[in-house]
């Protein structure tokens, strides 16, 4: 009896395979050898394709109003960039508006006229939020501005990378014991 329905569940095995296959429109060849091209043409990190061609770093004095300009480099020639303009506290945009619409045409750079004021010495950030809609998709990068208003701190000076170099500066204090 075991051998009858061995036979019995190897042939509904088999009759439910071959009905699996004749439902397929495809070849089962055209199945296994179908596969999805893989993009490999986009080299640039996700986002908005922009980067800033200006000095990362503005530095000031303190309560002094600067007007500076913001370059931008769009790698898109057509399409609309919205760029929106915030700041850590302690930071005054005087004179700008907080959201600025511009029109591409061509690769020529960016040009955004700023006002900056600060009251007291420190480090602080103009936060600028880009996007960039060029009719096939909307894409967004954030980028920083450091202000530095007054003297640099020695630490700020002391602990900056130079290029190239892969080294963290971690502050440690060390005792020696004699045993």
């Amino acid at each position: 009896m075991s051998t009858l329905s061995f036979a019995i569940k190897s042939g509904l095995a088999l009759f439910v395979i071959a009905a699996f296959l004749s439902c397929n429109e495809k070849p089962i060849t055209e199945l296994i050898t179908a596969t999805k091209p893989v993009q490999t043409t986009k080299t640039a990190k996700p986002g908005a394709a922009i980067k800033l061609v200006s000095n990362s770093l503005i530095a000031i004095s303190a309560n002094e109003l600067v007007h500076t300009d913001i370059l931008l480099e769009a790698m898109e020639s057509q399409g609309e960039l919205i760029v929106e303009f915030s700041s850590s506290q302690g930071l005054i945009l005087d004179n700008i508006s907080p959201s600025h619409t511009i029109k591409l045409n061509g690769a020529a750079p960016i040009k955004i006229p700023v006002a900056i004021r600060a009251i007291s010495n420190g480090r602080y950030y103009l936060n600028m939020h880009i996007s960039l809609n060029n009719t096939d998709a909307i894409s967004v990068r954030n980028i920083a501005l450091i202000v530095q208003v007054g003297p640099l701190l020695d630490s700020a000076v002391k602990f900056q990378k130079t290029a190239g170099e892969n080294l963290i500066v971690l502050p440690a204090q060390e005792t020696i014991s004699h045993k």
